[in-house]
């Protein structure tokens, strides 16, 4: 048995094509079976909010960012500032501890899971 990406697969007719090889020239009895079996696609990840909310903060205090998400798991999360990835920021929920003016910006999250990304856009 063996799995098939929807990957390798474009829109429309798609050709599978298989060889059959026999070790003896003058074997006359080959047997081949196929079947294709079609798995309807499950949902890719989903934002179920779309925009992340707008936050006023004094300098010092934190910031908390949680994006509600859907999909089928497992769900991967990529937090970014003004369009970088933050580095090891891959959890559900991003905490700014004591934020400074230098954190001023826009933030946005990609969730991922194995049927494709889903990017909120960036709070303003």
């Amino acid at each position: 048995m063996t799995n098939l990406l929807t990957t390798h697969l474009l829109r429309g007719d798609n050709l599978l094509a298989v060889e059959v090889h026999q070790v003896a020239v003058t074997s006359s009895d080959v047997v081949f079976g196929l079947a294709l079996q079609a798995v309807p696609r499950t949902s890719g990840a989903v934002l179920t909010d779309q925009r992340l909310p707008r936050q006023a903060v004094d300098a010092g205090t934190d910031v908390v960012f949680h994006v509600p998400t859907a999909g089928q798991p497992p769900l991967t999360y990529q937090w970014r500032f003004n369009g970088t990835d933050l580095p090891g920021q891959t959890n559900p929920v991003l905490t700014l501890p004591e934020v400074t003016l230098s954190r001023q910006g826009f933030y946005s999250v990609r969730v991922r899971n194995e049927f494709g990304p889903a990017d909120s856009p960036p709070s303003a």
